[in-house]
């Protein structure tokens, strides 16, 4: 007969379980998997919480790619729901909005761009496109990802960065993509994009400030910085 249960932490021995470990020894004690696990509270049928959790991490090359997956990434996987997925969603708006109040509010420099991403690049071994969309005074409305690509290229979408400049009300865009190669030479198509952009930009009224290439340990402004 099959097994319909629904698997929790509470079918794991109590000294295995996530919840209990941290309450006891602190989160420093826990994997990323098990904190993961806390959260997501549920497993599915024949497989566990923590053996989702183990999934998710290996299918989006750690937690940062967990957590910057998009709602339809995510609910591909077996055992991710909505609910699953708006958790995941909601914590990373969190963890968003933390690294922007400890490290960057305001853009006035193009470091201040390479800290305001940099947690969420780190690392990749594909090719990511963020859009960072500021308000008039250059603060941070919120950081999407746009795109990702293959090592060394990445199809992107100018329609999708203004739709979602205009729905955030920005002002302003700054574009960054990483180089998972480590050089941060742009190619012709970097350079060709950022002056198409610039131009589709001043067509919907929203300005394109900066596009920026980062690697694990340095960047490169493609456009100068601040404009004049």
């Amino acid at each position: 007969m099959e097994d319909n249960k629904t698997y929790t932490i509470h079918d794991l021995p109590l000294n295995e379980r996530p919840r209990e470990r941290l309450k006891l020894f602190g989160p420093e004690t826990l994997s990323s998997p098990e904190l993961l696990a806390i959260l997501l509270s549920t497993g599915r049928t024949g497989e566990s919480v923590v053996t989702l959790s183990y999934k998710l991490i290996m299918k989006f090359d750690g937690l940062q790619g967990v957590l910057s997956a998009s709602y339809q990434e995510l609910c591909k996987v077996s055992g991710i729901g909505l609910a699953k997925a708006s958790t995941i969603k909601a914590v990373h708006g969190l963890f968003q909005r933390m690294s922007f109040d400890a490290e960057v509010n305001s853009i006035i420099s193009t470091e201040d761009i390479y800290k305001a991403v940099i947690s969420q690049l780190r690392g990749k071994k594909t090719e990511h496109l963020l859009s960072i969309n500021l308000d008039e005074k250059q603060r941070i409305i919120n950081i999407i990802t746009i795109s990702k690509g293959l090592e060394n290229k990445i199809i992107i979408n100018p329609k999708m960065i203004f739709q979602e400049a205009i729905r955030s009300l920005a002002a302003y865009v700054i574009l960054v993509h990483n180089h998972p190669s480590g050089d941060t030479t742009p190619s012709k198509e970097d350079i060709v994009l950022t002056e198409q952009l610039i131009a589709g930009g001043e067509m919907v009224g929203v300005t394109i400030l900066n596009h920026v290439i980062v690697t694990d340990t340095k960047y490169l402004s493609l456009i100068n910085f601040p404009l004049s």
